[in-house]
């Protein structure tokens, strides 16, 4: 898809702001975003430019250009004068955290000042590959006989690139960890400071998280016939209870980094993040410092993001040739379960909800469906996150104020579907590379599920980083990461899908509890 570049100059004026605008919903329809996110970004330009117009009064000089930037669709405005960020929202209650859940999804724009200029701009993801797409052509290809000296070209070449890949991929996911878990404390934390109920959705959206996981995790160890043993004496309860504790607190800072160990890892991030907030306002440019950085990571996952479909491909086909992966052919088992589980749990929300509040199955399913077909169609809640957030205030009745600021943080802490396909994948991963699974086992995997899912915002990539961590900490061999890719392809259109419902859904029954629910709405038909 080609982009055409455009650059202008306008008198900051209420006629320059329109023409902007209507300029911005163009490009942004000529990139095919979703209608709903066109809305969103459109409104966030308009807001901005009517503030610089408040502050720096008609007149003034403003460059707007749209474009392409490393291969992403890029919009970005300029203006000469002092500095003023008109993207700050004082009012909200996620603050600053807010804006980094909305700008790490592409959905927010980005204020920097450099030299005497003030700028936004707006990056937007790449056009990506179908993931449906890239599998049935690594398949094809995969049944193609090579000869002999392409064979050899694979072996020289091809396999170190793979021992590469893997190795960014480690690399890549330490910091991912720590940066993650300590900017979500920190965020997290903030919220929970805001009120009563801020903290008690935070819980009920980990505990929620848990719970599903841990019902994926016993279907799938019962489907597998995994068999922990379990028959310990009490002393030894106490003792395996003690030594779990002891393994989370490192001897020094450096070493979890070093080994890349993921619990000491995120135990090191939620007591910095803790620390942070305690010293209050004296440690917001240190907050502010760690949300930017964790930005970064982001970023990178975005690069992984990018280079993924290529590997999937190249590693498909080789394990076809090769007939090294025949555990291809048994996927279906854990994308079945996890289907089936989903469908469980979004069956059970469902339930709950009609019966609570006393409205109809019909009604109800007539009001996600739109949302749910956007996130299944594209496999991301990124792209459904617009249509999400008008389901809830124009459809179920949640009040907006309380929209807010629970949607962003439930598009983070919020993610049970996602979490339980990934404790099911490495339960089925384990099993099926023969590694030793204990309790301990299981009660490790499930905390690094749970830990890692809640502190990272669901963009590309994280995922596949969240894998290799887990799997690295577990003793899952590193070859289990090329079925994780081709898994969380097809996982990733069952749970953003649910898991935005089943966000929905909570949202009705949080925002009941606190008076923010309008009941009329909800039942509406």
């Amino acid at each position: 898809m080609k982009i055409e570049s455009f650059n202008k100059k306008y008198i900051l004026e209420p006629v320059a702001v329109d023409e902007i605008a209507e300029r911005t919903e163009a490009f942004l329809h000529s990139i095919r975003m979703e209608q709903a996110n066109v809305i969103r970004v459109r409104l966030a330009t308009e807001e901005a430019l009517l503030r610089w117009m408040d502050h720096f009064g008609t007149g003034a000089e403003i460059m707007f250009g749209i474009g392409t930037s490393h291969g992403r669709p890029m919009i970005r405005l300029s203006l000469k004068g002092d500095p003023y960020d008109p993207l700050t929202n004082d009012d909200s209650d996620l603050g600053y955290w807010a804006d980094s859940l909305t700008k790490s999804i592409g959905l927010h724009p980005i204020y920097s000042y450099l030299g005497d200029l003030n700028i936004i701009t707006l990056k937007l993801p790449k056009p990506s590959f179908d993931p449906a797409k890239e599998l049935i052509f690594s398949v094809l290809a995969g049944n193609i006989l090579p000869n002999k000296d392409l064979m050899m070209f694979v072996d020289s070449y091809l396999d170190p690139i793979k021992e590469v890949f893997f190795r960014l991929l480690n690399i890549a996911a330490i910091p991912m960890i720590f940066l993650s878990v300590l900017s979500s404390a920190c965020g997290a934390g903030t919220v929970a400071d805001r009120g009563k109920n801020n903290r008690q959705m935070i819980v009920r959206f980990l505990l929620l998280s848990t719970l599903a996981s841990l019902c994926g995790m016993a279907v799938i160890s019962f489907a597998m016939g995994v068999d922990p043993d379990v028959s310990i004496s009490r002393g030894d309860v106490i003792h395996s209870v003690f030594d779990g504790v002891m393994s989370l607190i490192p001897t020094d800072v450096m070493t979890p980094f070093q080994a890349g160990n993921s619990p000491q890892l995120i135990f090191m991030a939620l007591v910095l993040g803790n620390a942070l907030l305690l010293v209050g306002h004296q440690g917001d440019h240190l907050i502010r410092l760690v949300d930017e950085s964790n930005h970064v990571i982001l970023i990178i996952a975005d690069w992984v993001s990018k280079l993924t479909p290529f590997f999937v491909i190249l590693l498909l086909v080789l394990g076809i040739w090769d007939g090294s992966l025949i555990e291809v052919i048994r996927l279906w088992q854990p994308v079945v379960l996890f289907a089936l589980v989903s469908a469980g749990i979004i069956a059970a929300g469902t339930i709950v909800v009609c019966v609570r509040k006393h409205v109809s199955v019909r009604v109800l399913l007539s009001k996600i469906r739109k949302p749910f077909w956007t996130a299944l169609r594209h496999a991301s809640v990124n792209e459904a996150y617009s249509e999400n957030y008008n389901c809830c205030v124009n459809k179920l009745g949640i009040r907006k104020q309380f929209a807010d600021y629970s949607v962003p943080l439930g598009l983070v802490l919020y993610q049970p579907i996602a979490t339980t396909g990934i404790i099911m994948f490495t339960v089925y991963a384990a099993h099926i590379y023969q590694v030793n699974i204990t309790m301990m086992w299981l009660i490790t995997a499930l905390f690094l599920a749970v830990a890692l899912q809640a502190a990272s915002p669901p963009v590309s990539g994280v995922n596949l980083l969240a894998y290799a961590a887990i799997f690295s900490k577990m003793g899952i061999p590193e070859e289990a990461l090329i079925l994780a890719m081709v898994v969380d392809v097809l996982f990733c259109f069952i749970s953003a899908a649910v898991d935005q419902t089943m966000l929905e859904y909570d949202l009705v029954i949080e925002a009941d509890k606190s008076g923010q629910l309008n009941k009329t709405v909800l039942k509406k038909k």
